[in-house]
């Protein structure tokens, strides 16, 4: 897609860590349609940990989605199984890698750690670019998350020695959302604030996470009654303006939680879901 060539107004979703998770992907489809996005950038992991990474990859691509590499893909598409993981990961691995045919870890094999795309329009700049990946943006890293005020001022250093040209960093490999920016020593997290817009500056850095489709939020479950949240963010650019808005879907997992079991997904892995 070229991002160069629109006129007064483009719109741009915000994912991340669909994991497999075809129902709550769908619910993404039905909300997204609402909004009329023009793009869907999507930050890694959208397989692994869901009972559906084949039908999940395959939407990806039929929407031309701008992606990025999670851990999933790094170690699937590099056919390589990490050392030091949890029992689980290597289950959630193995299944995924035989769930999916050989050109979707083609596919993968190709994906690029980081993405930058330079905000601007045919009537001029915004002076704003943002850099897109799935996690931290140390080299030697896959994985890690990006979740606390040290980290992030990390990424920020990151982003001022290796990509001046960017000040808008997106990414993802969290199940809650995150919105900071930084004013010098000054920092502020208002991601809670949903349907709310937050505009972006030009001399400022953001860091804007949009939590996880696929998986439960932290200290998420379910009661018997209860749909299922999960969080995304549209970036909106209209001439010289740029702003985000951070939006919670919820949906019903039920037939997510079926195939799950069908498929004999650990037990303590449903409960995350169930409680």
């Amino acid at each position: 897609m070229n991002f160069n060539n629109w006129r007064n107004i483009m719109k741009l979703a915000i994912i991340s860590d669909v994991g497999g998770n075809l129902v709550a992907l769908q619910a993404l489809f039905a909300d997204l349609h609402k909004h009329k996005v023009n793009a869907i950038l999507c930050l890694g992991n959208t397989i692994g940990y869901g009972p559906n990474p084949r039908e999940c990859w395959e939407l990806t691509m039929e929407r031309r989605m701008v992606l990025t590499r999670g851990e999933m893909e790094h170690w699937l598409g590099q056919g390589i199984y990490p050392p030091n993981q949890t029992p689980q990961k290597y289950l959630f691995l193995e299944f995924t890698q035989k769930a999916l045919i050989q050109k979707q870890l083609d596919q993968m094999s190709q994906m690029t750690k980081v993405k930058k795309i330079p905000l601007d329009n045919k009537k001029g700049t915004t002076g704003q670019s943002l850099l897109m990946g799935h996690s931290s943006l140390l080299a030697n890293e896959v994985g890690q998350s990006v979740n606390t005020t040290g980290r992030i001022y990390t990424e920020f250093e990151i982003l001022d020695k290796h990509f001046q040209e960017a000040n808008i960093l997106l990414l993802g490999n969290n199940t809650f959302p995150i919105f900071m920016s930084s004013r010098g020593r000054y920092v502020e997290r208002t991601c809670d604030k949903f349907n709310q817009r937050h505009h972006l500056h030009s001399d400022h850095k953001y860091l804007i996470n949009p939590g996880a489709i696929g998986r439960p939020m932290d200290g998420h479950v379910l009661n018997s009654r209860e749909m299922m949240p999960f969080t995304y963010a549209i970036l909106t650019i209209e001439d010289n303006d740029v702003s985000v808005v951070y939006y919670r879907v919820h949906y019903d997992p039920t037939e997510h939680l079926k195939a799950m079991t069908e498929k004999g997904f650990p037990p303590e892995f449903i409960r995350k879901f169930t409680g």
